[in-house]
């Protein structure tokens, strides 16, 4: 009834490699269909995992639709924290060291100024690091 969108998958991540540690940002290609236009990268460091999580890392983006895979850049500068949609902002910043999880998530409604509704798919073609 208020839009809000919570569906998504998460993975847990190896270790960090040396070079992934100078990386800048993350990369993807991918496309979504259907009626779902806003994504999510959901990032959970391990200062912050398990039941008693205060916040996860997140960046928004918005994909066109359309049927051609979309390349979008995510800069690690850009992610925020979250704490159940709402951002924190006095948290740390980012630290990708230390990063456990990463995942995809919809979203909007509660604290976005937007809805969404509908069925919505999201094709990954690649994540990498730039």
């Amino acid at each position: 009834p208020n839009g809000a969108g919570f569906a998504g998958v998460q993975t847990n991540l190896p270790a960090i490699s040396a070079e992934c540690k100078e990386a800048q940002g993350i990369r993807l290609n991918l496309r979504g269909q259907g009626q779902l236009s806003f994504w999510k990268i959901v990032l959970t460091d391990n200062q912050n995992s398990g039941p008693a999580q205060n916040y996860t890392y997140e960046q928004k983006f918005k994909l066109s639709g359309l049927a051609e895979f979309e390349n979008v850049e995510l800069p690690f500068d850009g992610f925020k924290a979250y704490h159940w949609g709402k951002e924190v902002p006095d948290a740390p910043s980012l630290d990708f060291s230390k990063i456990l999880r990463f995942g995809f998530q919809t979203f909007g409604g509660v604290y976005d100024d937007f809805k969404q509704k509908g069925v919505g798919s999201l094709e990954v073609n690649t994540v990498n690091f730039f």
